[in-house]
């Protein structure tokens, strides 16, 4: 795209029309002086935008929520006219980064310039980054070039992942310990068979009556339990966004769930989970597979459910058996949701409740800390994830 100077060109008719009216050699001197202004402008203009490319430069093409990242761009002059005026943009980093305004650089003949930004990713997704808008313009600001280039550049930046070891959270089946444990892998199995002690053993996996009984170490082989133990609820609703326009705690909820799914597929514990948005998503993550498509998933959608969460969770019983495990992840408690796990610990379920609350110790909604308060009187575990995830 090529723009005009419009008061540069309504001078040039001006002069046109002063020349074929007055006649005489000043005025079509200076109308012919126009004239070649304009010509030189444009002939430099096109030759300029024929010869100037630019792309992306980056050190991979995933990163993490909270990730910084050095991305540059480059930018080429191929063609042996100086450009003295070239400013780079793109829409993508300006959103992106508060002060970016974009650039303004001297490009010589047959010569290339490198723009470093660092980029702070604060929000899952799919970037497309491919696309920048190169502006130039000829000596006289005659003519103004416009070139959208679009390279294939898309970064995922996936949510973040925190150790989530020391978290306590309670349970009151055979996967008690395991959940509570920091070693938690060596509790969740079954005896296979003891065999002696070699150098290099978890010594926490020492028989020791039997080591006393024979007078030297023997270690018990472990055979892993598998099964659905485990089930995680998070609330995706749209009034999340209501909630926290910016987005953050948002994403604090999202980061704070694949977290605490790596967490338990990492301790060999079979976990499903039931996800409540427009696009719902039940996912068994007992794999680094399973637990990619989960990372996959938070790519693409954001909170955007709109049926009620406590009436989710009530459909979704009938995949769960009774005294299971429940993680029920949501930024806010209301009344529905309080009255729903209340209704599950009557029922015999483990429940674990993760909220979110401000460093100020206030909510949103002044009822949400009522509903906290009351649902740890009845002894149903409440965790903040707000603090979990700042100590890390």
């Amino acid at each position: 795209m090529v723009k005009v100077n419009k008061k540069i060109v309504f001078i040039w008719i001006v002069a046109f029309i002063f020349a074929y009216i007055s006649g005489g050699n000043l005025p079509y001197s200076l109308f012919y002086t126009f004239s070649i202004t304009i010509s030189f402008g444009l002939i430099y203009t096109m030759i300029v935008k024929k010869g100037l490319y630019a792309k992306f430069n980056y050190d991979r093409e995933f990163y993490y929520v909270s990730d910084k990242a050095d991305i540059s761009i480059i930018i080429e002059n191929v063609g042996r006219i100086p450009i003295p005026y070239v400013y780079v943009e793109s829409k993508m980093l300006r959103q992106l980064i508060d002060t970016y305004q974009g650039d303004l650089i001297f490009l010589g003949a047959d010569k290339c310039r490198l723009i470093k930004n660092e980029i702070t990713f604060t929000k899952r997704g799919v970037y497309d980054l491919g696309n920048i808008t190169l502006e130039t313009s000829d000596f006289f600001s005659v003519f103004k070039s416009i070139k959208n280039l679009h390279n294939e550049l898309n970064i995922k930046i996936y949510p973040k992942l925190y150790q989530l070891n020391d978290v306590r959270l309670t349970g009151r089946n055979s996967y008690e310990n395991t959940i509570n444990s920091k070693s938690a892998i060596e509790d969740f199995t079954l005896i296979k068979d003891i065999r002696k002690y070699n150098i290099g053993d978890n010594l926490k996996n020492v028989h020791w009556k039997l080591s006393a009984k024979y007078g030297e170490l023997y270690v018990k082989n472990l055979d892993s339990i598998s099964g659905k133990e485990c089930s995680l609820f998070i609330n995706m609703h749209i009034g999340n966004m209501h909630i926290d326009i910016s987005g953050t705690i948002e994403e604090a909820m999202v980061d704070f769930s694949v977290s605490l799914a790596n967490y338990m597929m990492n301790n060999m514990i079979k976990t499903r989970l039931f996800i409540h948005a427009k696009h719902q998503k039940n996912i068994e993550v007992d794999s680094k597979e399973d637990f990619y498509e989960l990372m996959e998933y938070f790519l693409k959608y954001k909170s955007d459910g709109t049926s009620d969460f406590a009436s989710f969770i009530k459909s979704n019983l009938r995949y769960i058996p009774r005294y299971n495990w429940l993680g029920i992840v949501s930024i806010a408690v209301d009344d529905n949701l309080r009255d729903v796990l209340i209704n599950l610990k009557e029922m015999g379920y483990t429940v674990n409740v993760f909220y979110y609350e401000n460093d100020l110790g206030g909510f949103k909604d002044k009822n949400d800390f009522k509903n906290i308060k009351f649902l740890k009187n009845l002894g149903i575990n409440c965790i903040n994830f707000r603090e979990v995830i700042e100590k890390r």
